[in-house]
């Protein structure tokens, strides 16, 4: 699976958001599909049946059979899902932040900054802080650096700092 975006000639440069499915064995196309529903899509998890899309400019997660039937959409009290993936029956979802175009002030001080946990329905079960670095406040996640990864039980989240040096922090969840 795959998101294509085509931005080159359009006005609003996210109108063209879609997923591809390819065939595991001859790399053929599948399904094309959410290309009405998605708006900045980002992150992409499979779960069973199920494919699970950061709809970022929508603040939601769209969810789609893997046939590419819309199933339902997902929001909580993040904005902007930047990156997700999976791990024991728990989506980890983190938003992207930046303050040229997000929200006002009171948000820069968490926006960016979190990992939801939420079950496979998409209720929120917990939320985490990413760690900032002792002496600068401006660390967020930057969907443009990479994606969150799960691995032996811990997540990779990577993030840039106020001085825009890019960390990779491996972060671990209680109960993980």
């Amino acid at each position: 699976m795959a998101v294509i975006n085509d931005a080159h000639e359009q006005i609003n440069k996210y109108e063209l958001d879609e997923i591809i499915a390819l065939d595991a064995h001859s790399l053929q196309l599948r399904y094309r599909f959410g290309k009405s529903l998605l708006n900045d899509a980002r992150g992409l998890a499979v779960v069973g049946e199920e494919l699970f899309v950061c709809d970022s400019n929508n603040d939601r997660l769209q969810v789609f059979s893997l046939a590419g039937e819309h199933c339902r959409s997902i929001t909580g009290e993040w904005k902007r899902p930047a990156s997700l993936c999976v791990m024991k029956d728990r989506l980890y979802l983190v938003e992207s932040y930046n303050p040229e175009e997000d929200g006002p002030y009171e948000d820069r001080q968490t926006r960016g900054r979190r990992i939801f946990v939420l079950s496979l329905q998409g209720d929120t079960l917990q939320v985490y802080a990413i760690p900032a670095r002792e002496g600068c406040e401006g660390n967020r996640f930057n969907a443009n650096l990479g994606s969150l990864v799960c691995f032996d039980g811990k997540l990779l989240v990577p993030y840039s700092d106020c001085y825009s040096h890019v960390h990779f922090e491996i972060v671990a969840l209680l109960g993980a």
